[in-house]
């Protein structure tokens, strides 16, 4: 026992004596000035650092350590890297000191802070000519530790504890000839470490990252684990990574503000490799679920040529509702009308570099979204959808290539040329197969009331920006073959076809035709001029048109999608028709050749059969005046008063076959005051009639003088005529204005009545509730006055065809029921001379030639 004190006590004195020794030989051999200067030039020669640094001093326990308070490295090789630290210990290595020799062992840095520019050199080329944000991590605490002579360096990387636990921590070891030279160029290099980060606020994520940004983290947590290996010898570094951002919320730049973007959560996983030799990178493959959906990345990057090899993208369950959500620009993007919901799926390969030529070759499949456009179109969810496409990438900047679109039986196929993705202009062509209609309803949301039926065509050429219609150049045609809008009573167009082209230059409708009602129309315009002072020129057919059922139809398609201003006209324009030919009454072969220009409309010519007869008008009408101006001119030919009058309150009135020539203008629409408005004139003939409430023969039969023409008049009581003639005009009586009233009336002057039985001279009017006022001279024959002038036959068919008259009448009262009787101020002074058979004054030519219309072929 006393031995073994003795050796203990033995033991200790020679560690002190040794320390002391030791002590004196470091501070004899190595003065402090030495060893800060050997240090900082060790650590050069090791790390490629500048170390600027503050307090030094020399630590023998645990280890011996030199201390250095408020230390800065300076990496100029790596991007202007640096790394500040509060305090740090650099060991060295004993058996170095024994032969004179500062060698470092081990570095322990506390609460220190790493900025880096620019990220590591991988990154830089891959993102070359993007924005890499300066990335700085404070509060870490690091340990560096040689082994193996120097050859492996062990590391661990911790954050500082924050309420009560670490949200980074790393380790790992680096094996080469000098593992700190040049930290971020691994080529060379045994590489294996794993980080991990749990529960990372991101607004401290966010205080790492600086410079211009187009998003700020807000709030939200990260939580993962990555793991690089990287074998001496070969040329891969091989990272493995799973991320998860939660309730992550953040702010998206906007002009000069941000716009915030409520909680989203994220989850990355990615295996990816770089080849330091032929400077690919690759992902085998990278998973990001987001409220997108799912996507998948796998293929490489050669970052020297900055050439994407075979990336293959897929993505699953695709929401695209939520991009506007993630980001918020895309609102801009996404034209206002334009609506979708659900999911699709969608696969597709990036080939080839960024700034040259990069090719897209994609397909989608749509069938479980709804997509629309305003009222226009719609696809339900249930409709199968998908888009195939191949476009090429021209450095970034313009956008080529071509695409299709199926849907069920509908087959669209597209090319794009030239299109600048930083402007969104270009040219794009679209054409479809001939599909059919039938079954399509759910597709054309404003013609969801009716059963299609036909099979259509479309073409489009766009030139311009893509969203911007109105300063862009766009061209149309679409075709439409035996095309059927029917309602669910079957009523609406029906055999509807034409070939519609549209472009700036003009609108033209090609082999245009409908069946609307009972009436068949067929149509060819061209409107030029558009969209400001449209100009039109039009050609309408119908072989048999009723205007009556045509309106019926006509109104339950237009009528509401016009403006107030715009259904009045129309209101009036259909009354008028109908007032024309009501009770289904047709025009047959109807032609009108129409123009418009500048708020005017020009009935060049408007030809058409009805009532047995034919017509034909021209006129003009006016919309740019506050109330509109109108005039018209044509003529009638041959129409049969007994269909234009049946049904009416004068039917069976007068019958005969009407000739018209006249024309007529005025102002306005409105049927209230239309007496003051309009103003008419003209002539007219009827011929191979019958008046039925007028019996001139009976009449005349009620002068005891011609009581003989009893056997002569007719059992109905009414008056046979051959032909009727006139001038006409709507107008006021010459002379005659009262303010109080309106003096408006139908005027007739140089009346002529021509019969077997009689002649008939006179002039009145009509006012506008049918009431007549007449006054006529009747003329008879001479087969009709042979009892009256017996002894003067003879005589009167000597000197040529005389008549005998005038033989005064005055006819006043409604038309349907006038009342008719000798005039009998003037009746006893043509008697006298009868009675006293003065031939000069009772007999007279008749008709002279100028009185009758110019006789028309078809008469």
């Amino acid at each position: 026992m006393p031995r073994l004190k003795k050796i203990v006590r033995s033991l200790f004195i020679l560690s002190c004596v040794l320390t002391v020794s030791f002590g004196i030989f470091i501070t004899t051999a190595f003065p402090p000035s030495l060893i800060r200067s050997e240090v900082t030039k060790n650590i050069r020669e090791t790390t490629g650092g500048e170390l600027k640094a503050g307090e030094y001093r020399l630590l023998y326990f645990p280890s011996l350590q030199i201390e250095i308070k408020k230390a800065e490295w300076f990496f100029p090789q790596d991007n202007a890297t640096s790394l500040k630290a509060d305090n740090v210990r650099i060991g060295l290595n004993l058996w170095e000191l024994l032969r004179k020799n500062i060698r470092i062992s081990r570095f322990q840095v506390e609460n220190a802070s790493l900025e880096t520019p620019r990220l590591y050199p991988v990154l830089q080329k891959i993102c070359a000519g993007c924005f890499v944000p300066t990335l700085r991590l404070q509060g870490l605490g690091m340990d560096f530790k040689f082994r193996q002579g120097r050859r492996v360096l062990d590391f661990q990387i911790k954050s500082a504890k924050q309420e009560g636990r670490r949200y980074l921590q790393g380790r790992g070891s680096l094996r080469a000839k000098n593992p700190l030279d040049s930290l971020w160029h691994l080529k060379d290099r045994h590489l294996q470490s794993t980080f991990e980060i749990k529960d990372l606020p991101l607004e401290f994520l966010q205080q790492t990252i600086s410079g211009r940004q187009g998003f700020r983290l807000k709030s939200g947590n990260l939580t993962g684990r990555a793991a690089f290996i990287k074998r001496l010898g070969q040329d891969l570094l091989s990272l493995q990574m799973d991320l998860k951002f939660q309730e992550m919320a953040y702010e998206v730049r906007h002009r000069e503000t941000f716009v915030p973007v409520p909680p989203l959560s994220f989850e990355i996983s990615a295996d990816a490799t770089w080849d330091f030799s032929s400077e690919e990178f690759s992902l085998k493959p990278m998973r990001i679920l987001s409220p997108l959906g799912e996507l998948h990345f796998a293929g490489g990057f050669r970052a020297a040529q900055r050439q994407f090899k075979e990336m293959r993208v897929t993505g699953t369950g695709i929401a695209l509702e939520a991009l506007p959500l993630i980001w918020p620009e895309m609102k801009k993007a996404i034209p206002i009308n334009v609506g979708f919901s659900g999911k699709s799926n969608f696969q597709g390969v990036l080939e080839g570099p960024l700034e040259g030529s990069l090719t897209w070759h994609g397909h989608w499949d749509m069938g479980s979204m709804n997509l629309n456009y305003s009222r226009y179109f719609s696809k339900p969810k249930d409709m199968p959808m998908s888009l195939n496409m191949e476009f090429l990438f021209e450095k970034g900047e313009k956008l080529s290539g071509s695409f299709s679109i199926r849907m069920a039986e509908i087959v669209m196929k597209g090319t794009l040329t030239d299109v600048n993705l930083g402007i969104s202009k270009g040219d794009v062509n679209l054409l479809t197969n001939k599909f059919a209609l039938k079954g399509r309803e759910p597709l054309f949301p404003f013609l969801e009331k009716y059963a299609l039926d036909g099979q259509t065509k479309f073409l489009a050429h766009w030139h311009g920006r893509l969203f911007d219609p109105e300063s862009s150049q766009v061209v149309i045609t679409l075709i439409l073959e035996n095309g059927s809008f029917l309602r669910e009573d079957g009523t609406g167009p029906r055999n509807m076809s034409f070939y519609l082209d549209y472009s700036p230059m003009a609108l033209e409708i090609r082999k245009g035709g409908v069946e609307l009602g009972e009436s068949k129309v067929l149509l060819k315009a061209r409107v030029r001029r558009l969209p400001d002072k449209p100009a039109i020129k039009a050609q309408i057919q119908s072989p048999h048109f009723i205007p009556e059922t045509f309106f019926e139809e006509f109104d339950l398609l237009l009528f509401g999608r016009l403006n107030e201003n715009q259904r009045g006209y129309y209101q009036k324009v259909k009354q008028a028709l109908g007032s024309l030919f009501p009770d289904r009454k047709a025009l047959e072969d109807l032609k009108m050749e129409v123009n418009y220009k500048d708020g005017k409309w020009l009935i060049d010519s408007m030809d058409f059969d009805a009532y047995d007869g034919k017509a034909r008008f021209k006129g003009e009408m006016d919309f740019t005046a506050p109330e509109p101006l109108y005039k018209v001119g044509g003529e009638i030919d041959r129409w049969s008063l007994a269909r234009l009058l049946e049904g009416g309150k004068w039917q069976d009135l007068i019958t005969g076959n009407l000739f018209l020539k006249g024309s007529l203008e005025g102002f306005g629409f409105d049927p209230e005051g239309w007496e003051e408005r309009v103003k008419a004139e003209g002539r007219f003939s009827i011929t191979q009639g019958e008046l039925a409430s007028i019996d001139l023969l009976g009449a005349l039969a009620d002068i005891p003088k011609f009581s003989y023409l009893k056997n002569l008049e007719s059992k109905d009581s009414k008056t046979p005529f051959d032909d009727i003639q006139a001038s006409f005009k709507w107008a006021e009586e010459d002379g005659v204005k009262d303010e109080e009233q309106i003096n408006k009336k139908f005027i007739t002057r140089n009346l002529v009545l021509l019969s077997d039985d009689l002649y008939v001279e006179g002039e009145g009017d009509v006012l506008r509730e049918g009431i007549l006022n007449y006054r006529f001279n009747v003329y008879l024959p001479p087969m009709r006055m042979e009892e009256t002038l017996a002894s003067l036959i003879v005589q009167i068919k000597r000197e040529g065809e005389k008549r005998l008259g005038p033989i005064p009448f005055l006819l006043s009262g409604p038309l349907s029921q006038p009342e008719l009787k000798p005039d009998p101020a003037l009746l006893p002074q043509i008697l006298e001379e009868i009675e006293k058979k003065k031939i000069q004054k009772i007999f007279r030519n008749f008709l002279p030639e100028e009185t009758f219309l110019d006789r028309r072929s078809s008469s």
